[in-house]
This record gives C-alpha cells, sequence and structure tokens, in this order.
C-alpha cells in the first residue's frame, strides 16, 4: 500500500521525459494557460527616469522656505525639454513623465505653493526622490516569467509590458470522466429503491475544468463487463481518464480487472488514505488512469491529492505535492491512525489566531454533501493525535473555490 509521497513518486516516473503539447495563443486569449518558454523583457523598466508623484523637479535638494523659477511643464507622454535642469529652477511635472535631464528630486505639489511664476517649498522629505530610475523594476533580457507559470491577470499584463502578443502555452490536458455503478441514475430520473443519483460525474468535471483542462463526460454505466468495456474503450485515449467507482474488492468492482484487459498497465493499487483507500492508477493506451473509489469524499480526496498534481506535470509544471495553507484546526479530536486522513474545514481569520480550519460536519465519505460550504481538506497525519482545538495542520485549498 502506497503513501501519498509514494503516489505521486510512481505517476512521477510514470511520466518520464514527456513533453506537454503546445500551441500558440493571442494574449488575450491566454488566460489560465501555461507558458511552454520563458519570457524576458525586451527593454529596461521604466525605459527612462520616471517621475513618481505629480510635482516639480529640482536640480538640488529642496529646503523649506526656498522659491524657485518655473520654466515649464512636462505630462507623461511628453519628452520634455533637452536642456538639462538647472539650480535654481523648477519644472511643473506629472506622474508618468521622464524626469528632465539634471533632476535630483521632485517635490510633490502638496509641499508646494504657488507664487506667481515662481513655486514655494513647504516641506521636504530628504530620503524621497519620488523618481523611479530607468531599469529599477527590470533590465533588458531580465526574466518576467518562467515556463510553465500559469497565466493569471497580473501575468498577462506582464507579458503585454514586455512586449509579447502572441505566446506559447501547453494544450490543455482532455479528460475523460466516466462512473460506473448499477445503483446510478441521472440526476433528473427518480429514485427507485435502491438508486443513489449520479453526482460524481459532475464533482469530477467541475473540478477538472477548474483546474484547466477540457472535459469528455462519458456519462455512468452499470457494473456489466461488456458495457464497462466499450465506455472505457471511448476514454482511455485521453491525457487523464477518471473512474468513479468499481475499484475496491467487492463481486461488483470490475474495473481494474477491464482496464488491464483494454490495455492499461497498474502503477499501484491502494494507498494509505482515508477517504478512498482502493484508489487504482495506471497508465493507458493514450494517457493516465484514475480508478477512484465512489464514495463522493473519496472521489474529491483522490483527485485534490493526485489528478491535480498529475494535470499541472502534463502542462509541464514539476510533479509535486500540493502546497498547503497552515491553519489552527478546531474542531473534534481524532486519535493516532495509520492512513493519512482528510477532512472538510471551513476556513476563517481571526485577529488573533491567524487563519482558522474550522471542521465541517463529517459522516463519513459516502455523504455527497460533506464538501458543500468547504473552503479545503484538512490534511491529518497519520501516526498521530489531532487535539481538538490548537493543533496547526496543513489545508489543501479546494481547487476551484480559492
Amino acid at each position: 500500500m502506497r503513501s501519498v509521497e509514494e503516489a505521486l513518486a510512481a505517476l512521477e516516473a510514470a511520466l518520464g521525459d514527456r513533453r506537454p503539447a503546445g500551441e500558440e495563443l493571442p494574449l488575450a486569449e491566454a488566460l489560465g494557460r501555461r507558458l511552454l518558454a520563458p519570457v524576458r523583457m525586451d527593454h529596461d523598466l521604466p525605459p527612462f527616469d520616471r517621475v513618481a508623484m505629480d510635482g516639480y523637479a529640482l536640480a538640488e535638494a529642496a529646503a523649506p522656505g526656498r522659491r524657485l523659477r518655473v520654466f515649464g511643464v512636462v505630462h507623461a507622454g511628453e519628452a520634455g525639454p533637452a536642456a538639462r535642469l538647472e539650480p535654481g529652477t523648477a519644472l511643473r511635472v506629472m506622474t508618468g513623465a521622464p524626469a528632465p535631464l539634471g533632476t535630483r528630486c521632485v517635490v510633490p505639489f502638496e509641499w508646494t505653493r504657488a507664487a506667481g511664476g515662481d513655486v514655494e517649498i513647504l516641506r521636504v522629505d530628504p530620503a524621497a526622490t519620488h523618481v523611479v530610475p530607468r531599469g529599477t523594476h527590470r533590465r533588458a533580457g531580465e526574466l518576467v516569467l518562467a515556463p510553465a507559470a500559469r497565466l493569471s491577470p497580473s501575468g498577462l499584463a506582464g507579458l503585454a509590458t514586455a512586449g509579447v502578443t502572441e505566446v506559447q502555452v501547453a494544450r490543455r490536458p482532455r479528460v475523460a470522466v466516466l462512473g460506473t455503478g448499477s445503483e446510478l441514475v441521472a440526476p433528473g430520473e427518480r429514485l427507485g429503491p435502491a438508486a443513489i443519483r449520479n453526482s460524481n460525474n459532475s464533482l469530477l468535471l467541475g473540478l477538472a475544468e477548474a483546474a484547466g483542462a477540457q472535459c469528455q463526460d462519458l456519462g455512468f454505466v452499470a457494473d456489466e463487463p461488456g458495457v464497462l468495456a466499450a465506455a472505457l474503450a471511448r476514454g482511455l485515449d485521453a491525457d487523464l481518464l477518471l473512474i468513479s467507482g468499481g475499484v475496491s474488492l467487492g463481486d461488483r468492482d470490475l474495473v481494474p480487472a477491464a482496464l488491464l484487459g483494454a490495455g492499461a498497465r497498474c502503477l499501484f493499487h491502494r494507498w494509505q488514505v482515508q477517504p478512498g483507500g482502493p484508489l487504482w492508477a495506471g497508465l493507458g493506451p493514450g494517457g493516465f488512469v484514475l480508478g477512484l473509489p465512489g464514495n463522493p469524499a473519496a472521489v474529491l480526496v483522490g483527485f485534490e491529492v493526485l489528478a491535480v498534481p498529475l494535470l499541472a506535470a502534463l502542462e509541464g509544471a514539476p510533479l509535486s505535492p500540493r502546497t498547503p495553507l497552515w491553519a489552527r484546526y478546531v474542531g473534534p479530536a481524532a486519535p493516532p491512525a495509520p492512513r493519512r486522513r482528510y477532512r472538510p474545514v471551513a476556513l476563517d481569520g481571526d485577529s488573533e489566531q491567524g487563519l482558522l480550519a474550522r471542521a465541517l460536519p463529517w459522516q463519513g465519505s459516502g455523504d455527497p454533501l460533506a464538501f458543500v460550504g468547504a473552503d479545503g481538506l484538512a490534511v491529518l497525519p497519520e501516526g498521530r493525535a489531532v487535539p481538538p482545538e490548537g493543533a496547526v495542520l496543513g489545508v489543501i485549498p479546494l481547487t476551484g473555490v480559492r
């Protein structure tokens, strides 16, 4: 039975040195995508000594009570005078304008008083020049974003600043989602005496979409070898096939044998996690396969802990464990256990205690509503008791929530 770290290592080894396919997109269409190549500045930023405050440019140290002759104005977008700024004079300048040649400081308007054609200095801050020298933020050739960075709105602004209009990004991973179970009915169907509604497809499709994948819904099938094999054949060419149900040791847990029969190779079956211990991971003819136990909480935990790092790796990022938030746990005590446990929590802040992880009601992994209102998964380490108040635990943020 694999630990979480061993499970991730098995996926990483199977990933090998494969590289993601790429495509070129206009900058306006690249939000949320991952870069394939580094982007560097094509110029110094700022490209000139830049005025940082509306005020008066001086060639000398300002002194309260000093009067200087004002001989012009420079707005943002204007080159300004070619002549050097001389002592005893001032030039009216606006934020974003090039600082005139010879500028020692800019005195903000609110620290001055106009007096005819002169300006009187009322106060000064010797430590503040209010001028940003050329190249302060970046020099030409310096890195803006590294490969595998996911493009946020701020990242897009950075690329635009570097002069980028078209960007090479990784193709979105193709994810197929299949539900299994003879007890399942569609959400809109009337429930029979032994039926439950299929919620796992909605969960996995939403999670995969939020994680950046393009998704294919294969629906759900009964626990019958023929229909299961046909459904698997439609999903094994995806970069990642996500299956819910049918992976444990019951009489109708047919998925592992069906996957092997379809040409998939098992990387591991079962890991030391609760909920979701019977998880099956493998490599199919087209890509990876994760067979998740059918209980909704197990589906979510398996996706967050394994599928999220794997999808990032398929876009060129390192395959690494999720980075947790650290929060003070507020919930029931938990005795030591041999498996790593994940529990739903809501996060909120407290001025005295910092970030708090408040446990939500937990009635077992079969409750499809257990994570409604959750912000993250609190990680209860294996082999350690968790006290009811005050323990600082890692919390994995839920995909699409924060």
